[in-house]
């Protein structure tokens, strides 16, 4: 018998000082916060555009920690272990938790073990139960260098407080207990490679030798168990290069470990120490196919189906394609091969149910997710009803997801409510990961909760996020005229109906309405015309508090072109006509806002870049009317202007303005962040801390909030949005201080002190500056959001595929972001623009989409015209 080092029996509150790991703080973190998945990257990128090897959300990883879950009949709960982290963290929480089948709920997860600054959930664990109801929890080392550890749990069917038994060598833990004999425990070790063990104990904690199994380069597998019998597929590593994985294998013993057969009985001399051996499935090396093993399971009569992918290449991306999640089935006289479904990872990984009626069930990320070529993907439910033979996607279990689901794990055994359990995780950058699980039917999936505020909770039902795009009509797209972010308004909604507006080819003002639930648009071609060949001359809109729809078009150093509609509702626009009359010879850059009064905003430049003022107009819906506000509200002194980042208008009715000045027509000359405030409706304006402007504001006496210098990269003419308590935030981009790529930052106010947080870490610079309109590789960000405060960044950048991309973050301190992909193809120079109504309305994000080009300074790019189309995304 080996010898063990063992600690005594502890409280789970009490890990810390037994293993002398981190504060007590951290165990009530972990189980208090919930259930959060580790996120994690190998790091292998190789220059791949896909991404690395494997990389994402790995809280149920791998495929040979078997099982991670398991139902107790005689508790009526499924129990699980994971790999968690605490809020904004990686390190590596070896968790447990279990399931509730009588009243629906999921207990506080419980913190195991740990891993002391390990980020790599190859650490993480696995779980089984014995005959006396304590749960186990094997966790994983890492070959020499990181120690495996097995704990049971000191009262039965109970995750309360767990025991330390033993501390060894062990890597990929699969414990199997046999009733009434105690257990089997398959696992690795590393050598030159990756070798197969077992050992065997009657209770848990008197252990024998470790038994070498399989030894010939390196191997993984996945193992089972049916009765007494335990069986392991497992593949090989030529040369002792994973990268390399080929070949399928089989091996079984029926007497907990005394002697070991092939699929024939035959028995084997282990351990196997040649790949020519008896125990070989399929010569998949002969075939030039690597193979990446998943799982096992039986048939009706026991004979064991492997489930596993084939590939072509070890690196992320379309060059290892096609790629086959398969099974091999062992029909009683002969292998049979059967594919299930084409995959785009080769860490797509899944489970297999055959359930006792003859179906087979692979659940499995195999349909295209947000991150493409990325590990994981939607998580569907494959059918078989003729033994593998041939299968249908029978449930799309997820759709419409911000980031990729990995490693669909199937509880040993299961209960139909609890059939699998996953996370999700970005597959190109760090995210949060959450967990989820599914019932057999793939139709009830459940979000297991992040925050624990009680002992039990009921897990929160999952809800498809939606992703859903309606074309609109076709229209100019040589520039970004139809697609520029200072349009403020390209969709707004009134009530049910929606509206939109854009130039189509010939350069006319076309409008566009339809009821918010409804997808087809009627649409009218107007009177009107604009120069579409200068990217400036942007539509702008608004529809006011009775329903009259307000439009200005065609503007950049401009007398003002500005109509509304004959009546509520109408498309029908009137004659040209001014506002107020004044300061309207020389507009651009017209933006509408809307009051809850029903009232509208106006703010334009008067003048030209360099040289200009910011005026703010006001409509009255009551009268009909409008009238200035300020004129000017910010004054460039015949020196230079204010480009605004919009307005923002909090729940109090504060209006918050920010800009940026610009010397000359040269954007390298912008610089200086500035800020500030009316609480009385525009009358007077103040700074941060209520001190007072003297109006107009000049560059004397603006507040600036982040002093970015000229010839920084600052950019002109981005966002602004407030939070729930009316603080304040601006969307930028900009050179960070010693630096030469350009990158997204948030300026905010935290009720204190303003902030600036780089949001994103791109790699490629470029030089802004110049004159007229610019083509930029990435474009000006875009905010939004939520009831909840959760931060939404809507941008373009050409690292990512010039695709409409958005950066989420939660966090509080507004450090943490996440970024994905809402679209699959380029929108060309496309910026962002969506409907902030309906936004406010229904937390719904209907966003203006077209595929648009953009020449340098004012110049075309030869583009035909292209469909307009709404983007409406439900976060």
């Amino acid at each position: 018998m080996k010898t063990r080092s063992t600690c005594p029996p502890f409280r789970i509150m009490a890990l810390a000082f037994c293993l002398m790991l981190s504060p007590l703080a951290r165990a009530e973190e972990a189980s208090t916060e919930g259930y959060r998945g580790i996120w994690f990257t190998l790091g292998q990128y190789r220059g791949q555009k896909y991404g690395d090897k494997y990389a994402g959300g790995l809280g149920t990883y791998t495929a040979k920690h078997v099982p991670i879950a398991a139902y107790a009949a005689e508790a009526n709960k499924t129990f699980f272990t994971y790999g968690g982290t605490i809020h904004n963290q990686r390190h590596l929480l070896i968790m447990a938790g279990s399931y509730d089948h009588n009243d629906g709920t999921v207990s506080r997860p419980t913190l195991v073990h740990d891993k002391q600054g390990v980020t790599d959930p190859h650490d993480n664990a696995s779980i089984c139960i014995d005959d006396d109801g304590h749960v186990w929890i094997f966790v994983s080392g890492r070959g020499r260098a990181r120690p495996g550890f097995k704990y049971r749990s000191v009262e039965p069917y109970s995750i309360d407080e767990f025991e330390r038994v033993t501390q060894e060598e062990m890597t990929y833990p699969q414990p199997w207990y046999l009733p009434k004999t105690g257990f089997v425990h398959m696992f690795t070790k590393y050598a030159r490679g990756r070798d197969l063990y077992w050992e065997t104990s009657p209770d848990g904690r008197e252990w024998s030798e470790d038994h070498k199994l399989v030894g010939f380069g390196g191997h993984y597998q996945v193992t089972g168990r049916l009765g007494t019998r335990i069986v392991s597929a497992f593949n090989w590593h030529p040369e002792h290069r994973v990268d390399r994985r080929t070949n399928l294998y089989f091996i079984q013993t029926h007497d907990h470990g005394h002697t070991w057969t092939n699929i024939h009985g035959e028995a084997l001399t282990v351990p196997l120490e040649s790949p020519d051996n008896p125990a070989l499935v399929r010569d998949y090396a002969g075939e030039g196919m690597l193979v990446y093993m998943k799982d096992i399971n039986f048939d009706a009569e026991g004979n064991p189906v492997i489930m596993y992918v084939t590939s072509h290449g070890h690196s992320a991306g379309p060059e290892g394609d096609p790629r086959e999640l398969c099974v091999a089935h062992w029909d009683g006289s002969q292998w049979q091969f059967h594919s299930i479904s084409r995959t785009d990872h080769n860490y797509d990984m899944g489970s297999l149910h055959i359930e006792p009626d003859g179906t087979w069930r692979a659940i499995a990320p195999t349909i295209d997710g947000p991150q493409v070529y990325g590990t994981g993907g939607e998580m569907a439910m494959w059918v078989s009803r003729d033994r593998g033979v041939s299968w249908e996607l029978e449930q799309q279990i997820t759709s419409g997801s911000l980031y990729n689901h990995t490693y669909a794990r199937r509880p040993m055994p299961a209960h139909p409510d609890f059939y699998a359990l996953w996370a999700d995780g970005n597959a190109f950058e760090m995210s949060p990961s959450r967990l989820y699980f599914t019932n057999q039917a793939g139709d009830q999936t459940y979000v297991l909760p992040e925050t624990m505020t009680q002992p039990r909770m009921r897990p929160e039902k999952y809800l498809t996020p939606t992703i859903h795009s309606v074309n609109v009509g076709t229209g100019w797209a040589k520039n970004t005229v139809n697609a520029p972010i200072f349009r403020q308004h390209a969709l707004t909604t009134h009530g049910q109906t929606q509206y939109i507006a854009f130039y189509n080819d010939a350069g006319e003002v076309v409008l566009g309405r339809r009821p918010i639930d409804r997808e087809a648009w009627e649409l009218v071609t107007t009177r009107y015309k604009g120069d579409v060949r200068d990217a400036h001359n942007a539509i702008s809109m608004a529809v006011d508090g009775r329903g009259v729809l307000h439009l200005a078009w065609d503007h950049h150093g401009h007398p003002l072109q500005y109509a509304r509609s004959v009546a509520p509702g109408s498309l029908e626009l009137t004659d040209p006509q001014p506002m107020t009359g004044v300061n309207e010879a020389s507009v651009t850059y017209p933006e509408f806002y809307n009051l809850a009064s029903g009232d509208l905003l106006f703010l334009y430049r008067e003048g030209v870049s360099g040289r200009g003022q910011t005026m703010l107009n006001r409509y009255d819906v009551a009268t009909g009317e409008w009238s200035p506000v300020q004129h000017p509200l910010i004054d460039g002194q015949g020196q230079r202007n204010a480009y605004t980042n919009q307005i923002a208008i909090d729940h109090r009715g504060f209006w918050h303005i920010s800009w940026v000045w610009r010397e000359s027509g040269d954007v390298a000359t912008n610089h200086g962040l500035c800020y500030a405030r009316s609480e009385d409706q525009g009358k007077t304006w103040v700074k941060t801390d209520g001190t007072p402007y003297t109006l107009p504001i000049t560059a004397w006496n603006a507040e600036v909030v982040q002093n970015v210098p000229q010839k920084n990269g600052l950019i002109n003419q981005c966002s602004m949005a407030v939070d729930s308590r009316g603080r304040p935030m601006i969307a930028t981009y900009y050179r960070p201080s010693g630096a030469d790529v350009p990158q997204y930052h948030l300026v905010w106010f935290d009720g204190t002190e303003w902030h600036a947080q780089q949001v994103t870490k791109r790699r490629t610079p470029f030089d802004l500056s110049g004159g007229g309109t610019k083509r930029i590789p990435m474009s000006r960000p875009k905010l939004a959001v939520d009831d909840q405060d959760r931060i939404y960044m809507l941008f373009r950048d050409a690292e990512r595929g010039d695709r409409v991309s958005v950066a989420i973050c939660d966090d509080p301190t507004r450090a943490v972001w996440t970024r994905t992909d809402l679209t699959r193809d380029s929108v060309g120079q496309w910026e962002p623009c969506y409907d902030q109504q309906r936004w406010q309305q229904d937390n719904v994000m209907h966003i203006y989409v077209q595929r648009v080009g953009q020449g340098d300074g004012e110049t075309l790019e030869n583009l035909p015209a292209q469909m307009i189309s709404v983007l409406e995304w439900t976060p």
